[in-house]
């Protein structure tokens, strides 16, 4: 069986590609967890600005607030899904159309 050795862009320990399988499914796992908190994180400030938006005594601040929240409370995940889909990946050129990046020498 031969080993597979494959670089990880994102790190929070070093890793190298000749290091142990083990090593990778830390790195994964670690990285992993890293998401999970900043996502919790900003989810927990958005939904308290929401909160306290819509709690507001200012009628424009309120009602942008309540639309907000009715908009993505009540509205299912799948189709929010479909609408992001549609609006946002559909509407990117294909990669057979992608501008070639290059590397900049300094």
């Amino acid at each position: 069986m031969r080993r597979r050795r494959f670089p990880l862009a994102e790190t929070t320990i070093p890793y190298e590609p000749h290091d142990p399988m083990y090593r990778a499914y830390i790195v994964g796992l670690l990285n992993t967890l890293r998401v999970i908190v900043v996502g919790i994180a900003l989810a927990t400030i958005l939904g308290l600005i929401g909160g306290v938006a819509r709690l507001s005594s200012n009628w424009l601040i309120s009602k942008i607030a309540a639309v907000y929240v009715e908009i993505f409370v009540d509205t299912p995940l799948l189709i929010q899904l479909y609408f992001w889909y549609i609006a946002g990946v559909l509407q990117m050129p294909r990669v057979r159309d992608a501008i070639a990046m290059r590397a900049m020498s300094f």
